[in-house]
């Protein structure tokens, strides 16, 4: 490399052979004895377990709102494919962590007021206030997952950033 480079190496620079600890077990030391990454471990578990649970918990309240089922969808996913395009330009004006904070407290924003809005057969009015609120959380979850997968890659460190995301 230092040929390549046109180089030359100090003479006190020492080439030595790797050693024999592969590098599945060097991340393995790394995740487990790490305090930094022991935490940052539960605390992504903890993140990708909350995203999954708005999201999914959302998309299964789709049959509750009232309107055309297919046609829900299809607006859910063209408004969620915009946001997931505008995403990356907020995340980085904005930052992760306070777009994480925004996100995760509309999810449950969105949660908690459909929760306690009528079913379906009460009233129209405030069933397109639950269709709103169940398209709205439904958005806000798929970005939330999009941050989830940006936020995870870059909290680990680079020799476990693939283990750290489950590949």
């Amino acid at each position: 490399m230092a040929s390549w480079n046109k180089v030359e190496l100090p003479e006190e620079f020492e080439i030595t052979q790797g050693d024999e600890e592969s590098e599945k077990e060097r991340a393995w030391k790394l995740i487990t004895f790490s305090c930094y990454t022991a935490s940052a471990t539960l605390a992504q578990m903890f993140i990708w377990f909350t995203a999954a649970l708005y999201f999914f918990a959302l998309s299964f309240n789709m049959n509750d709102v009232m309107g055309n089922p297919y046609l829900n969808l299809a607006v859910t996913g063209v408004v969620e494919v915009v946001v997931n395009i505008l995403s990356y330009f907020v995340i980085d004006r904005i930052g992760r962590r306070w777009c994480m904070l925004i996100s995760f407290f509309l999810c449950g924003l969105s949660v908690g007021i459909c929760r306690f809005l009528p079913h379906a057969s009460l009233h129209y009015t405030h069933f397109s206030l639950k269709t709103f609120w169940v398209i709205f959380g439904r958005v806000v979850g798929g970005f939330i997952y999009s941050l989830v997968y940006l936020y995870s890659a870059e909290i680990f460190p680079t020799t476990v950033r693939s283990s750290g995301l489950g590949a």
